[in-house]
């Protein structure tokens, strides 16, 4: 054998060992694979079909009120709820009572749920007056179909871009009782359950809390 083709014989062999190891390889991988089919493989993230822990609620609410033309229509599909709420006396005592008004049948658990954790709350937010269905000669408006509460109306005012008081006299957090804070028990009960308040509006609305509004 001359130098030629034994040095071609020795690279032959050497191709033959590495594509042994190779088919090795192949071979451990796939058993690998058989015993965990996670291994090596990818997978998207789930997709989520309702993110928002209300969709539920809202798709009820607006098969609820699609069909609504007419204001009996509307009344047909009212209740009237009882929730607790505190009263303030003029030694300044704050008294359980009780608040009965109107609301879409659909929202009628959860308004329960909303007043009951203000009631709970540390700040005993006292309610003077509350509003629940309204009829407002058009259905634009959120209270003609028992979807939205307004809360003491006269210390939670709406107004204008100026501040200047439309409805109601003066909005004063921390220094009125009866104004609603920011930050306080009543927006966190309805904002936590995607309830709009009206201080977001453009026409600031104080008073106002809306079922899925904007």
């Amino acid at each position: 054998m001359n130098k030629k083709n034994f040095k071609n014989g020795i690279n032959g062999i050497r191709r033959l060992a590495l594509l042994t190891v190779l088919l090795f390889s192949i071979t451990v991988i796939s058993i690998a694979d058989e015993n965990n089919e996670n291994l090596y493989s990818f997978k998207p993230k789930q997709k989520i079909e309702n993110p928002d822990p209300d969709f539920e609620l809202k798709q009820k609410v607006k098969d609820r009120i699609r069909d609504i033309s007419t204001r009996a229509e509307a009344e047909s599909r009212l209740v009237w709820v009882e929730v607790p709420v505190w009263r303030l006396k003029e030694d300044g005592k704050k008294v359980s009572d009780t608040e009965t008004f109107q609301i879409l049948d659909i929202l009628a658990d959860e308004v329960k749920e909303i007043f009951h954790e203000i009631h709970k709350g540390k700040e005993k937010f006292p309610i003077k007056r509350l509003i629940g269905y309204s009829w407002r000669g058009s259905f634009k408006s959120l209270h003609s179909t028992g979807r939205a509460i307004d809360l003491n109306p006269e210390e939670n005012p709406q107004v204008n871009s100026n501040g200047k008081a439309i409805v109601g006299k003066s909005w004063e957090p921390g220094s009125n009782p009866y104004s609603i804070k920011p930050d306080g028990d009543v927006v966190r009960a309805f904002t936590k359950r995607g309830w709009i308040w009206g201080e977001r509006f453009k026409t600031r609305d104080y008073m106002h809390f809306g079922f899925n509004e904007m």
